[in-house]
């Protein structure tokens, strides 16, 4: 979370800090290697609790941009639709954008805040905003004005319009088993922007929860992996050893000659020779020395 809220944190000061971790997991079994990232994630103070001041700007709007598409399709996913992460962070005209759910029109909030430096506060924080496709027009629209637009949007934008919650078995199935805090929002004043902040925060801990990281270690612990085969010799130098339980076969044993003849006599047809290897028929010849091969091959083999 701080190379996404503070800006000047240097490219040194991240590179050591990973040097420091590579020397530390370095050499590690599996199981190890878990506790130890387990560990050092959880020491950590800056997360996804700690930084409930977290601004969207113009630094950290790239990995904004990214924390919101995961987060989509980690929604998405879990309800049992295909991922679509990586349409969320393409490039190109059509591409998915982080959108402030709040338009710049402080004017439009004075019942709940009296100064505009107080809204923009707000506006910017960790709860208006989405990751959509989005037109300057529905951009500056009203909440009320842009709902709809949002029903016909990704998972997560679509779970602001309360027919998201309607003939939608996979996301209610998500929402009762995660138990994370989905709520249709009719309107968009500062309680429901504080809420929708604390959403994204349950979503982001449970993605980036460091106790995954020991799930398989739990799973090797109770269902040990059985122990690596005895092994043989080859009978053949450059292999030298094979599992103790490997069978010698002769190779026609295990495949079968393909029989298709040509149709049009125009197909590429393939070659193996030891000097060349695999090669375009033809090219044997001439590299042989041989002349060029019968332009008429209509009767040979097509594989």
């Amino acid at each position: 979370m701080a190379i996404m809220e503070f800006p000047h944190v240097s490219y040194s000061g991240m590179q050591y800090a990973m040097f420091l971790v590579m020397r530390d997991i370095r050499g590690l079994a599996v199981d190890a290697l878990s506790q130890k990232l387990h560990d050092l994630l959880t020491k950590e103070s800056e997360n996804f609790t700690s930084n409930d001041r977290l601004r969207v700007h113009q630094q950290n709007r790239y990995y904004i941009h990214r924390l919101l598409a995961r987060i989509t399709d980690f929604v998405e996913t879990s309800s049992g639709q295909p991922s679509r992460y990586l349409d969320y962070v393409s490039e190109g005209k059509t591409r998915c954008e982080v959108e402030h759910i709040w338009a710049d029109h402080a004017e439009r909030h004075t019942d709940e805040f009296d100064h505009p430096a107080d809204f923009a506060e707000s506006a910017t924080g960790s709860g208006p905003f989405s990751c959509r496709r989005v037109s300057t027009r529905v951009t500056e629209s009203t909440y009320i004005e842009k709902l709809p637009h949002y029903n016909t949007q990704n998972l997560l934008a679509r779970s602001l319009h309360p027919q998201c919650y309607q003939h939608n078995p996979g996301f209610i199935r998500f929402k009762s088993e995660s138990e994370i805090p989905f709520a249709p929002m009719p309107a968009f004043k500062k309680t429901e922007l504080e809420a929708r902040g604390d959403l994204y925060r349950q979503l982001a801990e449970k993605i980036w929860d460091p106790a995954h990281l020991l799930q398989g270690c739990q799973h090797e612990q109770h269902h040990p992996q059985p122990l690596p085969p005895a092994y043989k010799p080859a009978g053949v130098p450059w292999l030298q050893q094979v599992p103790e339980h490997w069978e010698l076969l002769r190779t026609k044993n295990f495949l079968r000659e393909v029989n298709v003849r040509s149709k049009t006599g125009k197909e590429d047809l393939l070659s193996v020779s030891l000097p060349t290897g695999i090669t375009a028929q033809g090219f044997n010849a001439r590299w042989l020395g041989f002349g060029d091969y019968r332009e008429d091959i209509g009767r040979l083999q097509a594989c």
